[in-house]
């Protein structure tokens, strides 16, 4: 995935990303429920400790991310919302969100991430282009203008 996108350095991390950016302990997304989390295929039988973006790149060191791909069941909601800190996404070349309609305004936030400088390709599973409102929706790809 990383040599396909022109990623050169990988640094693959694995954390939960439930709550916003300044704000943890967010009640959006399908994990962020007790129950749906203990059903989780890949949730282990303690839930990790809750980190924000800006934390995970200052302990990690990351000034720059080619590709974040985000993957957190409905919480991308939260993490991306209008009422949070969203300065790290100017470190941020290209963003792959699996988008969960059901946690939130689709075109709301479409709208945010284009008005912070990523053109954006919504997909279905198939990899079709679909609209915001589309019942198909499954992929929003965001790359900055130049990069990658």
């Amino acid at each position: 995935l990383a040599e396909h996108n022109g990623v050169s350095d990988l640094v693959h991390i694995e954390v939960a990303m439930a709550g916003g950016v300044t704000v943890l302990g967010s009640t959006v997304g399908d994990l962020a429920d007790d129950h749906l989390w203990s059903l989780a295929s890949h949730a282990e039988p303690t839930r990790p400790t809750e980190i924000s973006v800006p934390q995970l790149m200052s302990a990690y060191r990351i000034h720059r991310v080619g590709l974040m791909k985000m993957d957190i069941e409905g919480a991308e909601f939260a993490i991306l919302a209008a009422s949070e800190d969203l300065c790290w996404l100017e470190c941020i070349d290209q963003l792959v969100l699996e988008v969960h309609r059901d946690h939130g305004d689709v075109a709301t936030l479409i709208e945010r991430l284009r008005r912070l400088g990523f053109t954006i390709h919504l997909r279905d599973n198939e990899g079709l282009r679909v609209s915001p409102t589309s019942d198909r929706l499954a992929y929003a790809y965001c790359r900055r203008p130049g990069t990658g």
